[in-house]
Parts: C-alpha cells; structure tokens; sequence
C-alpha cells in the first residue's frame, strides 16, 4: 500500500514555516524535569573529560583490506554520541560550561572528508578505492549515518546555536553549509539512490531510516518554505515505496533487530511530518501503518528477548519511549502498556544518536506506571508466516514456541525456513543463534558461508549432508495454522536443493499444555541420511538412548531409530561471546542412516 498517495495527503500547502514549526507540540510540557536536567548535566560533565579520538584513514581502509568494519565505526559513533551528550548537557545547564568541548566535536565531524562509513562506501560508489573519492565540493551519495550525522548537526545548529556562536559564528554558518552538500542536495538531487525505492523495488530499514533523518535536518535548518515542503513531498512519495512493500501483516522480514529503524523509524518519519505540518499530514489511522507498529509488540517474548529471527541479537534494548508514543498515536491501547512497561526501566536521559528526534522526544516523555499489558498467547504473521505460542498469558512464565517459514530470501535473510525456538519461563532453551559481528563477509556473496547463516545451525535438518540454500525459491508451502490448538504446520520439501534426494518433508509443530511436540514426517528418494540438528546455549546430556537432559530442568526425547550427538561450537567472533556471555554453544545432532524416512516425534517438556 502506498500510504500517502492512496490517503491522497500532500505537503503542498500544508507544510508549516520554519519559525511556526514546534518539535513539542504535543507533549505536556517542553520543560525537562530535573531528574532528567541533572542526569543530562551528569553526562555531559563525564564527556567533558574524554578526549576526541582522531579517525584514521588505515582504519578506513581496513574494511577494504580484511573486512574489519567495528575499529573505524567504534570512534564514528562514539565522536557523535558525545557532540549529542554535550549538546543537551549545556541546554539542560545553559551555563556556558560545555560549549568548548561541543564546539570541538562538531568541528571534527565538520572536518570529516566524509559522513559515510566504510562498510557503505563500496555499496554507494561505482569504483572502490577504499577510500571516499568525493573531495572536490560535490557530494552525490548519502547513507544511513551520514544521514544521522546532518540530523545530529541540524540539531546542534536548532538547541545549541547560540553556544557555539559564543564560541564562534563559524561553526553554525559551517553547519548549515555542510547540510546543503552532504544532505540535501544529494537527497533532492540524486535519482540514483537505490534506498528511494525510485528504482529499485522493495527497499528495506534503510528507506525510512534515512528519510527521518533527513525530515529532522530539514525541520530544524531548512528556512524556505518552499524547500521544506519540496523535501516533505519527496519524503512522502519515497516513503509510500517502502510501505508499498509491506504484505498485510505488517510483518518485518528484517527481524525485531531491525524493526527500531523499519517500522519504528517509519514512525519517527510520520512524526516529523505531523509535526512540521501541525498534524494536517497525518496517516496514523491507516490499518496497515497500525500492524507496522504493532509488530515490535507482537515480536517480543519477555523482559529484552524478541523473535531471534534474521539478523536480530538474544537480547534487544527496544525504544520503548518510542514505542508507547506510538500507541497513542494510533490509538492502541495494548501498544501504549507494552511500551509504558518497557519504560519502567529505560533511562530517558541516554540519548542515542542515530535516531536524533527520536531522542529528544524520548527527554520529554512522562512515563505511566498505571499501565498493564497482557501479552497474547497465540501470534502468527499470515504473509511473513511467523508463529509463536505461549502456555501461559503471564510474560515469562512457562514454555514459549516460536518459528518461521517463508523463503531464502528475506531481508537481512538466514537459510531458516522452518526454524523454530523453545524458551523455558523466559530463558532460551532451543536457540537461534542470531548474528555476529558484522564484516564484509555479512552483505557478499560469502554471507552462507558464515555458519550462524546456515541451516545446519537453525534447528533443521541435514538431508543426505545437504542444508537449505538461499533465494526465494526455497521456501515454505502450504502453510496451516490452528490458534485454538496452538499448531502450525509447514511444507519445506521446497526449502532444500533437488540434490538432497528430498521426496516430502513436512514439519507440524505445537504447544500443548506444559509440553512442545515436534513432528517432522520425511521422505526420501531411495535411502539415506537424515540428520536433525538442534542449538542450545548449555551442554544436554544424553540420559538414555531416546531423551537427553536439556537445561533448565527440561527434557528432549526423541525417537530411538536416531543416534545422538553432542556437539561443541566454540564462539569465536566476539559478537557472539557478548550476546551468548559465555564462549561456546552446543549443537544436537540426531541422525539416521540407511533409511528412506519416516515419523520422528520431538518431545520437549
């Protein structure tokens, strides 16, 4: 659905001044509290006494050389994070005392050749030298951070221009110049910019990720009139080609992890226009914009866990500020106590510079303790074809069965159809393993190299030594889900190559009471080698030669026909070992030889 165009709102003539525009039109007081002023003074103090690391152009070119991305970036975001620290430790003082330190950090990042980061700068460009080629006054491309730096910049330039104008004039007037190349022109004048979806059809999180930030530069520095509503009218139309890509469900195919910057960045972009037009463009009452935001909700399992599914981490810190804004704006009570639960324990005072007006929001939001959510004991994304099941409408307490099917091709995609997980009262019991590190290896054509890509790692079978390959043609068929008795069933025949010699597979998983049953019903063509593969984070033990001894007080049985397997899979990427604290995983392995397939029953309870 095209969400702009078929609610027929423009922002021709709708769009107001810059000196009319108010970024805290609808929140009870634009005063800070003084918890929030004394934590932001705190803060910043501690950043007036960390020095300004330089970047490197050998840390630059060390994703051209061996894929390392994290050393560059580390020193990028944290120079950011601490111009936005400042920044709001001297608005919340007014004192004088940060203005230095501010003025320096945005000068360095003033300074930098380029916004872009390493790991985008092969993606942008025709030809890769390693290095940014555009240093003679043009700028043609414009990605995610450098997008999140002119939305940083713009928002130095709008809460703290008279601090750096005590220092010097310089740096505002340098402020607005740098917008206009690094931002604006680029945005209104490159066709070519894959993420606009203007020629290249769907796009992901990088669409409305973007796009809001580049609305913030707009809202808070763009004086004419005309211009702003020429970039609120580009917005709105590029905005419509991510949304146009959405299937009814409002499922995110890019996982939980990705969700904060898709469709909670798509509200950040909402937001914005709502308020540069004080609320005459408003789209917020659209049904499909209501299942986008609800995703997040429906994606979580309890306390930081949501679905482990494509590139998402065991624990995730959700913008739950964001999130019950949300809510209330489109009118979703449920929404609005899952985020106002999730705010009992967010420090409003971090500020997260990616997301900029998100951030200031958050600074405002009063939080509502009054509020209870009830989490909903069957979930199932029709078009994404993900489920989960709860035994218990109690967050975190009991057995939890979530899964996928859908194809080999989604965004940010792992070769897991058919995947499912087990978490016992909260805790994950059979695991997806998630994402490491990113590397040049994540987005190559090396990606299904990486094991935590793999089927084989994704509680699925080998058949004949052979796992799941990527492209949509690998998928699941025929799906069927029963709420009421908390089933599902998928077809995967088409998840695996025709060389495994797979005739039918067809895997029903369900939640019954206190117990998770498994049955995957296999055929062969001819006899061979059936090997099913489970993850968990704590080594089982075999207790006899059809159950094994799983954590958390659970047991796995199994059918006897299968020999059972313990293997150890040492962390070795320093991702993983954070997400997982510990610095290996172990992988079940159930295998059958010599047969042409059969029933094979999973018990977990």
């Amino acid at each position: 659905m095209r969400v702009f165009e078929e609610s027929t709102i423009t922002a021709r003539g709708n769009i107001l001044s810059y000196d009319d525009f108010l970024p805290f039109s609808d929140v009870a007081s634009s005063k800070l509290s003084d918890e929030i002023r004394e934590s932001l003074i705190n803060n910043a103090r501690q950043a007036l006494h960390t020095p300004f690391e330089m970047l490197s152009p050998i840390d630059y070119l060390r994703f051209y050389r061996d894929g390392n991305r994290s050393v560059y970036e580390k020193i990028f975001f944290d120079r950011r994070n601490a111009v936005f620290t400042l920044l709001f430790g001297e608005y919340a003082e007014n004192k004088g005392h940060f203005s230095d330190k501010l003025a320096e950090g945005v000068w360095h990042i003033l300074e930098e050749t380029t916004w872009i980061v390493p790991a985008h700068m092969k993606t942008l460009n025709k030809e890769n030298y390693g290095l940014c080629d555009e240093y003679e006054g043009k700028v043609e491309n414009l990605d995610l951070f450098s997008a999140s730096t002119g939305a940083l910049l713009a928002v130095v330039y709008y809460f703290g221009k008279a601090a750096l104008d005590s220092v010097t004039p310089v740096i505002s007037k340098r402020i607005i110049y740098e917008l206009r190349k690094r931002i604006f022109t680029p945005f209104s004048k490159n066709p070519d910019l894959w993420w606009k979806g203007e020629k290249r059809f769907p796009v992901n999180n990088w669409n409305p990720w973007i796009i809001s930030n580049v609305l913030t530069a707009a809202a808070f520095c763009v004086t004419d009139l005309t211009e702003r509503e020429e970039i609120a009218e580009k917005a709105m139309r590029y905005l419509d080609n991510f949304t146009a890509g959405y299937a009814p469900d409002g499922g995110c195919d890019e996982g939980p992890n990705y969700w904060s910057v898709a469709g909670g960045s798509l509200f950040d972009c909402f937001e914005i226009l709502y308020d540069m037009s004080a609320g005459k463009v408003d789209v917020f009452s659209v049904p499909l914009v209501k299942k986008i935001f609800e995703y997040i909700m429906n994606a979580h399992i309890s306390g930081n866990h949501f679905l482990p599914f494509a590139d998402t981490h065991l624990s995730l810190s959700a913008s739950y500020p964001m999130i019950a804004r949300c809510g209330k704006r489109i009118g979703s009570r449920e929404l609005y106590a899952f985020g106002c639960m999730g705010c009992k324990n967010t420090d409003l005072s971090v500020l997260g510079g990616s997301c900029p007006y998100r951030s200031i929001k958050q600074l405002f939001f009063i939080k509502d303790e009054t509020q209870a959510y009830k989490p909903r004991k069957s979930i199932f994304f029709n078009d994404l074809c993900v489920f989960a099941f709860r035994e218990h409408e109690i967050e975190g307490k009991g057995l939890y069965l979530a899964g996928k099917g859908g194809h080999n091709n989604e965004s940010h995609n792992h070769n897991d159809v058919g995947n499912f997980v087990v978490y016992s009262d909260a805790e994950p019991l059979i695991i997806d393993v998630g994402v490491g590190t990113y590397s040049k290896e994540t987005f190559s054509e090396n990606r299904y190299k990486i094991w935590t890509m793999q089927s084989s790692y994704h509680n699925l079978p080998e058949i004949n030594g052979i796992s799941q390959k990527e492209g949509r043609q690998f998928c699941a068929t025929n799906t069927f889900y029963d709420e009421e008795k908390q089933t599902i069933r998928f077809e995967l025949t088409r998840a695996y190559p025709r060389q495994s010699m797979l005739k039918s597979f067809v895997r029903t998983a369900s939640l019954s009471g206190k117990t998770v049953f498994v049955c995957d019903e296999i055929l062969l063509e001819g006899k061979g080698k059936i090997s099913f593969c489970l993850m968990t984070c704590d080594k089982p033990q075999i207790t006899d030669a059809s159950s094994l001894s799983l954590c958390l007080g659970r047991t796995l049985s199994f059918p006897p026909v299968l020999l059972p397997e313990i293997e150890e899979i040492p962390l070795l990427d320093d991702g993983l070992r954070r997400d997982w604290k510990r610095d290996k995983l172990f992988r079940i392995i159930l295998t059958e030889e010599n047969t042409p397939g059969g029933k094979y029953v999973f018990v977990i309870k």
